[in-house]
């Protein structure tokens, strides 16, 4: 084994330092990326649930502007918004009861289903 000067040893130790430091930046710009795509992930996920269920929010009209937002959110409320959205039921922009007017005035309801008619008072 090689003995080593005082020198040699406290010029090995800065370098070791310097790479020490370089790592750990090196570490935490990965941590921080990994964080930035955990959110930007999740904000998709959310996302896609709403356009899943049919939730169209007036402050995003497309699902990337909706992504984009999402990820800027803090995190109290991105948990409420992903609560929220688990919550809600899927919204069927065509799922109404038919309730015709001249029906009403005549003091028959009609529905298309028996459902309808209950629900409208017609059974």
């Amino acid at each position: 084994m090689e003995k080593i000067s005082a020198q040699d040893a406290v010029r090995v130790y800065a370098d070791t330092a310097a790479a020490l430091e370089k790592a750990a930046g090196v570490i935490e710009n990965q941590a921080q990326e990994l964080e930035r795509y955990r959110r930007r992930e999740e904000a998709q996920k959310i996302a896609s649930a709403m356009r899943e269920k049919n939730l169209a929010p007036t402050w995003a009209p497309t699902e990337e502007e909706a992504v984009s937002t999402i990820e800027r959110m803090p995190r109290e409320k991105l948990a409420a918004l992903k609560m929220s959205v688990d919550m809600a039921t899927p919204q069927d922009p065509f799922a109404h009861l038919e309730h015709k007017d001249d029906a009403a005035t005549s003091g028959s309801v009609r529905g298309t289903s028996a459902f309808e008619r209950f629900v409208l008072g017609d059974i």
